[in-house]
């Protein structure tokens, strides 16, 4: 599977060594990992950016989340750019690990309700096991693709709705199925 790792880029030396080991994990699992940006980035690097460079990396950012089937994110330390990569995974409906280290997660996300996301608590002896169990956790929750055709109205009406809603049509129907289920003798569970 495509992984996707996320972290404040102000951070301590030693939460870098941290940072890959949870990278290098992953990869040692047999999974690709979008991550070379949190390893290569400085504060210094972000602060001196010019606006089309900040643009374009934010670009980048959404299309590695947009193609990656899950996303870690350390927030350890507080950040809010992490904070909106994380929203925007949930909002793809792409399973979020929420790992923090210290203090506990951030108060928007500590009571939070997302089937799509989990917050632990890790240390340099846990985090592997919470790991495979999270990606065991999303394997078993794999996802069918289903193909139909459409007229060009509805097509039209679905560009539409994802634009105003900034979600992507797949998500809109499949709500639209979710909330329709329970008016039927459907005996499955989601």
């Amino acid at each position: 599977m495509k992984a996707y790792f996320t972290a404040a880029i102000a951070r301590s030396p030693d939460q870098s060594e941290h940072y890959l080991s949870i990278i290098n994990y992953v990869k040692h699992l047999g999974h690709t990992i979008a991550s070379a940006h949190m390893t290569a980035s400085t504060e210094p690097l972000i602060d001196q950016a010019d606006r089309a460079t900040v643009l374009g990396f934010q670009e980048k950012v959404e299309k590695w989340i947009h193609a990656c089937d899950f996303m870690i994110a350390d927030v350890t330390y507080p950040s809010v750019s992490v904070g909106y990569e994380i929203s925007h995974a949930l909002r793809l409906n792409k399973p979020v690990l929420v790992f923090y280290e210290k203090n506990g997660p951030p108060s928007l996300l500590r009571f939070h309700e997302n089937d799509n996301m989990a917050t632990e608590h890790y240390d340099p002896r846990t985090y592997k096991e919470s790991i495979e169990h999270f990606i065991r956790t999303i394997e078993r929750k794999v996802e069918t693709k289903f193909i139909f055709l459409i007229t060009p109205k509805i097509a039209e009406f679905l560009n539409d709705i994802a634009l105003k809603e900034k979600i992507p049509r797949s998500v809109y129907l499949r709500k639209l199925i979710e909330r329709d289920m329970p008016n039927h003798d459907f005996r499955g569970g989601i």
